[in-house]
This record gives C-alpha cells, sequence and structure tokens, in this order.
C-alpha cells in the first residue's frame, strides 16, 4: 500500500495547540517563503511540525535547499 501524500493535519488544525511558535506559524503568508503553501506541503513535513509543536523539548526542522527553519517554543531564540 502506498502512503496518501495528501494524508495528515492541513489547515489552521496544524498549527493549533503550538504556542506562540504555532500562532506565528498560522500566521505567516508561506506562500511568499521558499517552503511554499501549506496547502502544498507533504505529510511528511506537515507531520514533523505537528510533533515538534506539540514537543516540550527543543525541537528545529530544516526544510528546503534554503534550509528554512521551523522551530518550537522550547528552541533557544
Amino acid at each position: 500500500m502506498i502512503p496518501d501524500p495528501t494524508a495528515g493535519p492541513h489547515g489552521p488544525d496544524l498549527f493549533t495547540g503550538g504556542g506562540e511558535a504555532g500562532r506565528l506559524m498560522a500566521a505567516l503568508d508561506w506562500s511568499a517563503t521558499p517552503v511554499g503553501p501549506v496547502e502544498g506541503w507533504p505529510a511528511s513535513l506537515r507531520y514533523a511540525v505537528r510533533t515538534i509543536l506539540a514537543s516540550r523539548f527543543p525541537m528545529i526542522i530544516t526544510w528546503g535547499p534554503q534550509y528554512t527553519q521551523l522551530y518550537n517554543d522550547a528552541t533557544p531564540p
């Protein structure tokens, strides 16, 4: 069975419960970034973002050719 790349958290639910980092991510116009619009993100990225936002431990993702950083509230500035 081939995984469905469109599965996983979508839209506003993706960032819900993610603290300040989640609120900032939800407010960002991702289409103006190298990562592109959230609707085009693969399921693997959406699941990874949900994982870091739900964690109380410092976590960061770098994504894409420009290594755009996505991180949670526990990650020091």
